[in-house]
């Protein structure tokens, strides 16, 4: 007995619409009609074509009849039509293999040209096309480009650098698996890769392209400086660097993030700031140096290195509000041993929680805790707990604890000592921006300070609260002293044009600007000048050119008015220059508080072209030390628990590739 017969394998695109019943019948996929077909799919192909003529089938080849001697195979789709020549004396006779297509696909007008011989353009209907066969090429990962390979492994880098990202990551599960399926092709290097060869070879050229850009961008730079203690007791001193480029916008730069063994004396400082000016070869740049107000580094940089020096402003501001919180000082640790009580009690806790809820809070608040080295975490503290007082007496109420509740009168205090420290804290976070400018903000926003402290005395009821602010008030006199008397900060304030003058209280200070800014302008202008005017060729040199140009030259019309043009001296002088460009300024009128400087400047360059010389030169300094806070901050993330075997050398590395890589 003969085995039965293969069934043939269906290969054909008609059976992506239809499903076979049995051995001759199928069912349309579309409008679930049977048909029967026998070993032929014409009568399927056909229903397609009537039934469903929007559906698109896949081209296919027709082999239509040699019309030569040689025999050859005409590709039939929808762009090729068939052309059809006769007599008009004959019937059109369509080719057998025309007949064989659906009749629909025939359409009632035909095109006829020609008189007597005519061509019918005939569009056919498309076969399906046999299915090719996959390449087994196509199943090889193909090979990654060494381009292609140096751009991940940089990515990997800089997501080492930039999201604080442990080396040991590359060798994570998780990682392996994203990368196996985003890349199968690439390779993953080993941790000791990235450390050891990619991280130093990146940061030698980052370090070589910034000093460039340095050289080419900065004509003035403002350093802040701080020194930062790690978890792992090792010391580190950072230095940054800001500054206006020529299209107005302010830069900021990381010099160093390294380890800082001597002691901290005013000569070990100045030596240590005096060796990264000179590495960075900026020190006929450094217009301002800003840290904080200890007398170690402010000696440093005065006494030794001999050059200008702000205490940072946000420091003096915190420690104004720390010595002026004294006569309040008791409340203050009551307060915190409640908020203590609920940071460590679960129970307390839950309590707080549920409370709010109750009152129908979709997000339930928690208790702020104070930290000693963080400013203005004594206001956020005081003002979380008086947001929460019913939730805190109701918990407090219900909880078996010996703690002593808040009367009427020390909430009230709570209250109104929120009040007085909302300006202050308003002041640090305006002022601790390092994307724009804030030096300018420093006379302006010490005179609103202060005016808004004596607004807010009207409304103190509490004497205790009173006495917070009149301390706060002879704080800021005593910490902020004369700061219209200081050049720098006054030329900034009023280079600013949403300040200029009228932040001033004295009218002598605004004279005193205007001369020492006319003094500055008519310097740029000279300079410019000379730039600009190269040296006179003398008398007894003559070049060729000129000389034949001269015998030569012909009577012109013009001789007249160039002669009287060039006896025409111009009047104005660089001072009178200056003093019309200064006074055109102040004419103008302020912008609104809440534009950037920067912007506008750049849209009056040509306007004030001198001016704003001076304020690239003269105002890219920040009042704060603050970039070297956030900058210490981003290095806690570094030497954490699965860093530990981090030296201090990479941590420089990393922290100035998480500032400067781009």
């Amino acid at each position: 007995m003969e085995p039965p017969a293969a069934k043939r394998k269906k290969t054909s695109e008609i059976w992506n619409f239809f499903d076979p019943v049995g051995t001759n019948q199928a069912i349309c996929k579309l409008c679930k009609r049977k048909f029967s077909f026998t070993g032929s799919i014409s009568n399927l192909k056909k229903h397609m074509g009537r039934k469903h003529p929007t559906v698109s089938l896949p081209a296919a080849t027709v082999e239509l009849p040699a019309t030569s001697n040689e025999d050859r195979t005409n590709v039939i789709t929808e762009e090729t039509p068939i052309v059809i020549e006769f007599s008009q004396s004959q019937p059109v006779e369509l080719p057998d293999t025309a007949r064989l297509l659906p009749s629909v696909m025939f359409p009632s007008t035909s095109t006829i040209t020609s008189k007597t011989t005519t061509d019918v353009t005939v569009p056919l209907y498309t076969l399906p096309s046999k299915k090719k066969q996959t390449p087994i090429t196509s199943f090889v990962p193909k090979k990654i480009t060494p381009s292609d390979k140096n751009k991940i492994d940089l990515a990997i880098l800089k997501l080492f650098a930039w999201d604080f990202q442990p080396f040991s990551m590359v060798e994570d599960r998780g990682f392996k698996n994203l990368m196996e399926t985003c890349c199968p092709s690439y390779k993953i290097p080993g941790r000791k890769y990235f450390s050891n060869s990619m991280m130093p070879a990146i940061f030698e050229e980052t370090r070589t392209t910034l000093k460039h850009t340095l050289e080419k961008e900065a004509t003035s730079v403002c350093l802040t400086t701080d020194i930062w203690t790690s978890s792992k007791n090792d010391s580190y001193m950072g230095i940054t660097g800001h500054y206006i480029t020529e299209d107005f916008s302010m830069k900021t730069v990381l010099f160093q993030c390294s380890v800082f063994e001597e002691t901290h004396t005013a000569k070990n400082l100045a030596d240590e700031i005096f060796s990264a000016i000179n590495e960075w070869d900026i020190k006929n740049k450094v217009s301002m140096i800003v840290s904080d107000n200890c007398s170690n580094i402010t000696s440093a940089v005065t006494k030794v290195l001999k050059m200008k020096h702000y205490g940072c402003y946000a420091h003096k501001l915190n420690l104004l509000v720390q010595q002026s919180l004294h006569p309040v000082e008791d409340l203050i640790k009551k307060v915190k041993t409640i908020v203590s009580h609920f940071k460590r009690s679960n129970k307390a806790s839950q309590k707080l929680i549920k409370y709010q809820e109750l009152q129908g809070a979709k997000q339930p608040k928690r208790i702020l805790q104070d930290i000693a080295t963080r400013w203005n975490s004594t206001f956020y503290m005081l003002q979380r707990f008086v947001d929460l007082e019913e939730a805190i007496k109701y918990s407090l109420a219900i909880l078996d604890t010996d703690l002593t509740p808040l009367s009427s009168d020390e909430w009230e205090i709570c209250k109104q000592l929120c009040d007085v420290l909302r300006p202050c804290e308003e002041v640090t976070k305006e002022m601790s921006s390092e994307k724009y400018l804030n030096a300018s903000k420093v006379i302006p926003i010490t005179r609103g300070l202060k005016s808004a402290l004596k607004k807010i005395s009207v409304n103190v009821t509490k004497e205790s609260v009173k006495d917070v602010l009149n301390s706060m008030l002879k704080s800021c006199d005593d910490r902020f002293p004369n700061l219209e008397k200081s050049k720098t900060l006054r030329l900034c304030t009023f280079l600013d044009p949403r300040y200029k003058h009228h932040m001033f209280l004295e009218e002598s200070t605004t004279i005193e600007i205007k001369k020492d800014l006319c003094d500055l302008l008519v310097g740029v202008i000279n300079q410019k000048r000379n730039e600009q005017n190269p040296e006179d060729l003398s008398d007894n040199e003559v070049e060729p050119d000129q000389e034949t140009e001269s015998t030569e030259k012909k009577i012109s019309v013009w001789d007249d008015v160039e002669e009287i043009i060039a006896k025409v001296k111009p009047k104005s002088n660089p001072t009178s220059m200056a003093i019309q460009e200064i006074q055109k300024y102040m004419d103008d009128s302020p912008i609104s508080r809440k534009k950037d400087p920067l912007e506008w400047w750049k849209c009056h360059k040509n306007i004030y072209p001198h001016l704003a010389t001076v304020f690239i030169r003269s105002c890219g300094i920040v009042a704060t030390s603050v970039p070297c806070e956030r900058m210490f901050s981003k290095a806690g993330y570094f030497i954490s628990d699965r860093r530990t075997r981090l030296t201090t050398k990479k941590v420089n590395e990393l922290m100035f590739l998480n500032t400067n890589l781009k």
